[in-house]
């Protein structure tokens, strides 16, 4: 839910409108071209140093189609995510790097957090 607040929808309009959330992020990339991306399927801490980048290829696989069909990419996560992107990524530019939704993210810096995931931020940033 944290990201439908920054997008500005209700968890009402979610559920009469779109089928899953699946569908509502397709529906942001097809009308306003925003890809929300994560470029690992997995914690960075949970993967040893020598898989992280095998790791990356395999998700990249999967969000190139994606990717493709954006025209602002909007990173979740800072820690590594921004290098990664810049080193895997690099036929494509980022919009926006911004701090991951999850509770874990929030723990380490929550002012920034709910600056972004608590108010209409990326409504108001990309969506107005």
């Amino acid at each position: 839910m944290r990201v439908m607040t920054s997008i500005g929808i209700d968890k009402t309009t979610i559920k009469t409108e779109y089928k899953n959330p699946k569908v509502l992020f397709l529906d942001l990339l097809i009308s306003k071209g925003i890809c929300f991306l994560n470029i690992n399927n997995f914690l960075f801490k949970t993967l040893r140093e020598n898989e992280i980048e095998s790791s990356i290829l395999k998700t990249k696989s999967f969000n190139d189609p994606i990717v493709k069909k954006s025209k602002k990419i909007l990173l979740l996560g800072k820690s590594k995510t921004k290098y990664y992107f810049e080193k895997f990524y690099n036929e494509f530019e980022y919009t926006e790097v911004l701090i991951h939704p999850s509770e874990r993210s929030k723990q380490n810096n929550e002012d920034e957090w709910k600056s972004i995931w608590e108010t209409n931020y990326i409504q108001n940033k990309y969506l107005i």
